[in-house]
């Protein structure tokens, strides 16, 4: 080191870098052979707390036994950690707002920019969406982040627009002047400051006190690059001092000169380039600390050169293949076919890590959240539970769980899933259902969630529950379960519902008012729903600690009404980490690059190696595009890319070295990381082997793992006893016998009757009963004429099935306009078709009797509609809401119904109409869209329709005989009408099972 210049140093990557630290500290490091004061007098800045915990556990166990005192070790908070307040003592000045008060008092200037500028677009969708509001505050504070911690103000923020031809131009400087004015004001009136601003003062004022005061004392700063400006002036502050040094990680002292110069922000060594010379130090007067491998560094220096000099690797690659070898020697790359194999793989690297040796500690180093979630579950196979440095969303635990659910209740306008979700959850109390909480629940969701329409809020669920209790007392068609209900279930369902509607009475306020009224309504209404426990659990805890936040910051928020207020909790809730103290293993870790830096590991993993995930893709954000950056002098996003090759080049140096990355993510194909492509170079322009480094040794054990132990189920082939089998059939039921045999016999012989979809809505299918139900209504009232009321009475009775259904928008916007649209065109045909007409029926029920062998079966029938003609025949209509068969699935046999109702007819099966020949068969296709209805006779030109009819039955006959011996089995899907067609008892027959087997 030339006397006078700052004191730096280095540590190579192939050096554990703390360990090495730590060793030459207690070495006396760095007073050079003068007298040593006590350990305790020392300093020590680190970047991150979790890097000074772990140095602080290092220096104890190479202490050993003896007694000693600790240095002062703390965090100067490098890059977005704040810093250890024990070190930055000084307290004169504005205190840093919280980030939740921050995107609070964001959100109230952008709600006054968009109140003062209404007709401007973005604006008008400020005014409407909460949501909009809250993720305009967020990446604002993104940039504030950004701005205040490069100290960049916005002086030239109009020059920097002059660049922006957008339409959007004034709309997004009138936002960016929050930040140069409004903000700016506003924290300075509530005496606070950005974190980043606040931690800037801090860290230069500190470092002003170092150049002034000439610490007595040894300080040195470790592991930090300089990434922040501040930083960079409190390390030269503390580079300068007679016993202080700096300790760069990893500085590159063996790249060639001509790549040096031209390093781009994108490469790992940047930031330590801009850092020793604003320090005024060459490359070569920075000192190491530590033993460095000379062929690890030759390969990093390869792997990151500037494109630039990329031509050199023709000279410096051939003939260095031992060299490559040797840096490689502890580098094993996996690549997976997929994300979840690649997770599995790093999962079985770690268990092998534990089964091997008893000491050896691995790490998965990943930014990507989705692959380390799917490491920790993988690793639940053989019940082995991990440390996640990141932890877990705090929405998923205890009492912030059930409050995430009652936000969800409130934002989807109190659906009835969400609310019985909600209902669901353990810490929900059972005291107000006035009966035991899962039989209450059960009954609620088979006589409302599973029997019909629910309309929307809780109005809907009421009126649903009305509905059903209305429709058993009338003796209605129920599922078995809903019809089994007791009066006693009834009255507990009804107290229970009654309870609920008063209860969440406060969350459907609509009303503006402040956050903190919001905030405490639904609290009241958590806790009344949701008693605190006996004993708080950490989770509780966690999640008291959001709730104080929020009111502490609840003046920095505008005016809102509730939906207003549950964005914003939810947001937080959903971001707002949670580490379980749930024990984990001491010897597995998964850590985020920033956590990860300097950190100790005999095994690592550097997971999710995809391009666009490690490096990310580089984006400037919604604000400032590159040349208006450029004229801010702010930061390039490609700085980003620099940061994350520095902790991959680090990861390289660990004794052990796993690097991962997937060829497909979530079904689309994916890159491997620019970084393991230059691998690959290099290995190919020095010779290598293609396969040189590639273990597939870990994702082939991950495949056989998914490989199934049990052959897949056959297609079932249900033969019961021939005097169970079903001898009564409506003629509906006839076309599942034929082409889902399965189906009839779980319906019939097994008693299964399918549940309706959980709380159905607003879906074709419900769409179709409605109006189905209405024309039935409509024809039961009209005589044998047309009447001039028919209109008018056909719409009244849209409008009494719809009534009930109205709160939801989809009925009322769409379903009651296509209605309306169906019936002028239905109203208008039935004149027409009643010209010949002598008498109409409608709904009306038949049946025969025949026998098949020596058992009698009965065939029964509802047909919509029958019309006498004065001829003397009779026209069958079917009203058809979905698909119509077409003229060959009739002809083929497969769609009957129209030509056994004529049978039926025929033979005097249907009530006051005796027996009758039959002209006409007719469906009425009715639609919803542009189109409201077409009229689709069945074709009869080869054959007569009474003959057509007998031949059917007989054909009917002759099928039901054959079920009458054991060889004939019920099977399932024996004639769909598309191979995607879903059937009823698809999931009993297993039948994404058994196909499986037959492929």
């Amino acid at each position: 080191m030339i006397p006078g210049l700052p004191r730096l140093f280095t540590i190579p990557p192939a050096s554990p870098f703390l360990e090495v630290l730590a060793g030459k500290i207690l070495e006396g490091f760095p007073l050079n052979g003068q007298p040593q004061p006590s350990l305790a007098d020392w300093t020590v800045l680190l970047p991150t707390r979790r890097a000074a915990r772990e140095f602080t556990k290092i220096i104890i166990h190479m202490a050993g036994r003896k007694a000693i005192l600790l240095p002062k070790v703390r965090a100067i908070g490098d890059l977005d950690e704040e810093p250890d307040r024990g070190f930055l003592t000084d307290s004169i000045g504005p205190t840093p707002i919280s980030q939740t008060g921050l995107l609070f008092l964001l959100q109230k200037l952008i709600s006054h920019w968009a109140s003062k500028n209404p007709d401007l677009a973005l604006a008008q969708s400020i005014n409407i969406s909460p949501s909009q509001r809250l993720g305009l505050a967020l990446s604002l504070r993104s940039l504030i982040h950004q701005l205040d911690t490069q100290e960049i103000d916005l002086t030239n923020l109009g020059q920097a627009y002059d660049l922006e031809l957008s339409e959007h131009r004034e709309a997004i400087l009138g936002l960016l002047e929050l930040i140069q004015s409004d903000l700016s004001s506003n924290l300075d009136q509530l005496q606070k400051a950005t974190f980043a601003t606040w931690r800037n003062r801090m860290l230069r004022r500190e470092a002003q006190r170092l150049d002034d005061q000439q610490a007595s004392k040894p300080i040195v700063a470790a592991g930090s690059t300089g990434t922040i400006p501040a930083t960079r002036s409190l390390l030269l502050a503390v580079a300068r001092q007679p016993m202080g040094a700096v300790v760069l990680p990893g500085l590159d002292q063996t790249l060639d000169e001509t790549s040096w110069k031209n390093l781009s922000p994108e490469h790992a060594q940047f930031a330590m380039k801009n850092l020793i010379e604003e320090f005024n130090v060459k490359r070569d007067e920075v000192q190491r600390l530590g033993a460095g491998d000379t062929a690890q560094e030759f390969l990093q220096a390869e792997l990151l050169r500037p494109t630039s000099t990329a031509e050199i690797w023709s000279q410096s690659l051939p003939g260095n293949a031992n060299t490559l070898q040797k840096a490689t020697g502890h580098i094993k790359l996996v690549e997976a076919r997929e994300r979840h194999l690649e997770a599995r793989s790093i999962a079985l690297i770690m268990r092998r890590t534990l089964v091997v040796s008893n000491d050896k500690t691995a790490a998965l180093i990943t930014p990507d959240r989705n692959l380390a979630a799917r490491v920790k579950n993988e690793l639940q196979r053989w019940n082995i539970s991990i440390d996640d440095s990141a932890g877990q969303p705090l929405s998923k635990f205890g009492i912030a769980s059930a409050s995430h659910a009652l936000g969800q209740v409130v934002l989807q306008n109190f659906a009835a899933t969400s609310l019985f979700d909600f209902l669901k959850h353990p810490d929900v109390s059972s005291k107000f259902l006035f009966a035991d909480k899962s039989s209450v629940l059960k009954a609620m969701e088979v006589a409302l969630l599973r029997n019909g329409a629910v309309g929307e809020g809780l109005a809907g669920i009421s009126q649903a529950f009305a509905r059903a209790k209305e429709g058993k007392e009338k003796g209605e068609r129920l599922h078995p379960l809903a019809a089994s209900l007791d009066e006693k279930s009834w009255l507990d369902m009804e107290k229970t519902l009654q309870f609920l509607t008063q209860v969440l009475s406060p969350l459907q306020e609509s009303m503006t008012t402040s956050f903190a009224d919001c905030l405490a309504k639904f609290m009241a209404v958590l806790k009344n729903l949701c008693p605190p426990h006996e004993t708080a659990t950490a989770e509780d805890l966690a999640f008291s600690e959001i709730e104080k936040q929020l009111r502490e910051d609840s003046d920095y928020f505008p005016d809102c009404d509730m939906r207003g207020f549950l964005v914003n909790l939810l947001h937080i809730l959903e971001t707002t980490p949670y580490r379980s103290p749930a024990k984990t293993h001491p010897r597995l870790t998964i850590l985020g690059t920033l956590e990860a830096r300097l950190l100790p590991a005999d095994i690592v993993i550097l997971g999710g190696l995809n391009e666009g995930i490690w490096p990310p893709d580089p984006d400037p954000g919604p604000w400032l595009n590159r040349p208006m950056r450029r004229i801010l002098d702010l930061a390039q996003p490609e700085r980003e890319i620099g940061l994350a090759a520095h902790d991959f080049a680090q990861g390289l140096g660990y004794p052990e070295v796993y690097l991962t990355w997937s060829k497909r993510i979530s079904g689309t194909p994916k890159n491997p990381s620019r970084w393991i492509l230059r691998l690959r170079n290099l290995f190919s322009a020095a010779g290598l082997p293609d396969q040189h480094c590639e273990d597939m040794m870990w994702t082939q054990q991950a495949e056989l793992l998914d490989e199934a132990v049990m052959q897949p189920l056959k297609k079932p082939r249900a033969s019961p006893p021939v005097e169970s089998r079903p001898t009564r059939f409506s003629v509906t039921e006839i076309e599942n016998l034929l082409r889902d045999p399965y189906g009839i016999y779980a319906k019939k012989v097994l008693s299964l009757v399918p549940f309706e979809s959980l709380a159905e809505k607003s879906d074709p299918r419900l769409r179709g009963t409605l109006f189905h139900a209405a024309i039935a209504n409509w024809t039961s009232r009209l005589n044998s004429s047309a009447s001039s009321d028919s209109l008018q009475i056909l719409r009244e009775a849209g409008r009494a099935v719809m009534l009930p259904l109205m709160n939801d928008p989809e009925v009322a916007a769409f379903w009651m306009p296509a209605f309306g649209r169906m019936a002028n065109w239905l109203s208008e045909t039935d004149g027409r078709l009643r010209e010949n007409v002598v008498r109409l029926f409608s709904e009306v029920g038949g049946r025969i009797t025949f026998p098949v062998g020596s058992i009698q079966h009965v065939l029964t029938a509802r047909a919509d509609r029958i019309d006498v003609l004065s001829s003397g025949g009779a026209r069958i209509i079917d009203y058809k809401t979905g698909e119509v068969p077409t003229p060959a699935q009739v002809n083929s046999g497969f769609s009957p119904q129209l030509f056994l109702e004529a049978a039926i007819l025929q033979s005097g099966g249907f009530k006051d109409l005796g027996p009758m020949s039959i002209s006409e068969l007719l469906y009425i296709k009715l639609s919803a869209g542009r189109d409201p209805g077409e009229l689709q006779y069945v074709p009869n030109k080869q054959i007569a329709i009474d003959e057509k009819a007998k031949l059917e039955l007989e054909g009917l006959k002759a099928h039901l005989a054959s079920y009458q011996t054991l060889e004939t089995t019920y099977l399932p899907r024996r004639a769909p009408k598309t191979e995607m067609q879903v059937m009823a008892y698809d999931h009993l027959s297993r039948f994404a099972e058994w196909i499986l087997a037959e492929e």
